[in-house]
């Protein structure tokens, strides 16, 4: 099994009584989900300049991944290609109110709305590649970047690639992350249809070194009852049930 070097989650408190998520544009309203309770203007992340390009989802996940570059930064020493990142993320938020003014416009002007009133700024949040891209520019990875968006199997295809480069020695070490923020409303609202658990953002990230046999992911994967992480579920529950196995050993 590949040896896990680091690890750490961040989601919600479960004990804590679900809410709904309102969104005004769509006069639309999402039932039963938790959400992280931290502001995006509370995380904190290396170069702050960056912030206005990052949506939630990527603050959320390069503010938990710092306290990997301790374990990061001796094979970095090494060679800087020597580490990669396989990440499992939804595309980020569109700018709602600017959408709904596009759409509401003549079908002949919209290139010229688009263009007049599109954010150059909003384009760069919702690019699914820009979470790991800012990830590993604060952690200086210039190794193999891969990101993976499928909303069921995600975080499984992120865990199985980065096995494969692990064992082939692409890579010495893989970051493998994901997170899930309600970025977008209506990635939210379909996220949680027909979805009978509660809806909770989530992020987690685990550094993976090859070992002596390969790891059957698959096999180790589980889910909660009560709670759904959406694209990060399996990464999510992952690192919560190895932590927890870890603190009943000590």
């Amino acid at each position: 099994m590949s040896e896990i070097k680091w690890q750490k989650v961040n989601i919600p408190d479960l004990s804590a009584e679900a809410s709904d998520l309102q969104d005004e544009t769509f006069g639309k309203t999402v039932k039963n989900v938790r959400r992280i309770a931290v502001e995006n203007s509370e995380l904190t992340i290396p170069d702050p300049k960056a912030f206005r390009s990052m949506s939630r989802a990527s603050l959320l996940l390069s503010n938990l991944c710092m306290d990997a570059k301790a374990v990061i930064d001796p094979y970095l020493a090494e060679s800087p290609f020597g580490v990669g990142i396989y990440c499992a993320v939804e595309n980020g938020p569109i700018d709602a109110p600017t959408t709904a003014k596009i759409i509401a416009g003549e079908e002949a002007k919209f290139a010229e709305l688009y263009r007049k009133l599109r954010s150059p700024k909003m384009y760069l949040k919702q690019l699914p590649n820009l979470v790991p891209a800012q990830l590993g520019i604060f952690l200086g990875i210039q190794g193999t970047l891969n990101v993976y968006t499928h909303s069921k199997v995600g975080s499984v295809q992120a865990l199985e690639q980065a096995e494969e480069d692990l064992w082939h020695d692409r890579v010495k070490l893989a970051l493998v992350c994901t997170a899930h923020a309600f970025d977008d409303f209506l990635v939210v609202a379909r996220t949680a249809k027909g979805e009978p658990r509660a809806l909770a953002e989530g992020t987690a990230a685990l550094v993976l070194a090859k070992s002596s046999r390969r790891t059957n992911w698959k096999e180790r994967l589980t889910s909660d009852e009560k709670t759904y992480f959406g694209i990060s579920d399996q990464i999510v529950n992952l690192v919560r049930r190895s932590e927890c196995q870890t603190k009943q050993n000590f």
